[in-house]
Order: C-alpha cells, then structure tokens, then sequence
C-alpha cells in the first residue's frame, strides 16, 4: 500500500492529493569507487484514521517501532471522554513524549513532558493516558510527540525503540 517515487517517476500513479503527503528520504548506495545519492520518495496510500509522521517502521499487524526525534502520532477522534495509547518499549533508554489534545499540551509528571518511558517494563504494553474530560460528542485532534533523541552511545549498539498500537477509548471512534 505504498506508492514510490523514483529519479520523477511514480509507480502505481498517486492522486494530487497523495502526492502532497510525499515523505523523501535520501539513501547513499557505494559501489567499489562510486556514490550515488538516490532520492526515495513515499506515500501512504491505504487511507487511515492515524497519521505517523516522521521516520517509522510498520509492521504487518499494524503497529509501528520508532526511535528519532519529532516522530508524531496524529488522529482525530470522537465518542469518547478520555483517550489512551497503547505503547511498549524495546531497550533500557528513557523516551518522553509529549500529548496535544486540541492543541493544547498536557501536563505530567515530568517538566515540558507528557509521559517518559522510564518506568515501563520492557517488552510489555501499557495503557498511557493521554486526554480526559473530552466532550464525548466533539470531535478532538489528538498529538502524541516523541520529544528525546534517539540513544545509540553504546560500542555494540542494541535495540532501543518504542512501539505504538493503538488509540483506545470507551465509545471512541478514530475519523
């Protein structure tokens, strides 16, 4: 369900409106005295109420792993008062987030964050709370933001990632 785009050329031809959610990422490719940049461009085509922006990897059961910095989980939901996410994480680093509900970014239990990860138990998915007191009959734009850099400052590096699955709520509907 992705369209690529290659050296101005688009596979499986993508609508107007699917060109303008275009993510390019650069990748260099050696050969024994050559460098080539190529410039990879990517669509999600498969329409979602869940928007990922930034660098990802999404599996086929529909979670996502993710380590760098500005990486956001957009969506717009409705039908429920409060809001939670479904995350687990890979590896001992600490990661924070902060959470945007109607624009508007919720307090925690660290400074400037939303929730960190510092307590969770690795491998295991926990609840995290991320907006209360929603008027169930609104609808609500909600931001989940990973605000930590990623942490590769070991000689063996070793898997450090944070995956999301879900938005949950009672009644709630994704739009």
């Amino acid at each position: 369900h992705v369209a690529i785009w290659l050296k101005h050329r688009w596979f499986k031809r993508p609508t107007k409106q699917q060109r303008s959610l275009v993510g390019c990422c650069r990748i260099g490719l050696t050969s024994s005295m050559q460098v080539a940049i190529l410039t990879v461009c990517c669509i999600v085509v498969a329409a979602s109420p869940l928007r990922i922006v930034g660098r990802h990897r999404s599996w086929p059961d529909g979670h996502v792993d993710f380590d760098h910095p500005g990486v956001k989980i957009v969506a717009r939901v409705t039908g429920a008062a409060s809001v939670s996410a479904v995350m687990s994480k890979v590896g001992s680093i600490e990661n924070v987030f902060v959470v945007y509900c109607d624009g508007v970014a919720q307090a925690g239990s660290r400074p400037k964050a939303t929730f960190s990860t510092k307590l969770w138990t690795e491998g295991t998915k926990q609840s995290v709370p991320l907006c209360s007191g929603l008027d169930a009959n609104a609808e609500h734009d909600i931001v989940i933001f990973k605000s930590t850099e990623a942490k590769w400052n070991d000689i063996k590096p070793t898997p450090n990632h944070v995956s999301f699955y879900e938005i949950v709520g009672l009644g709630m509907r994704l739009l």
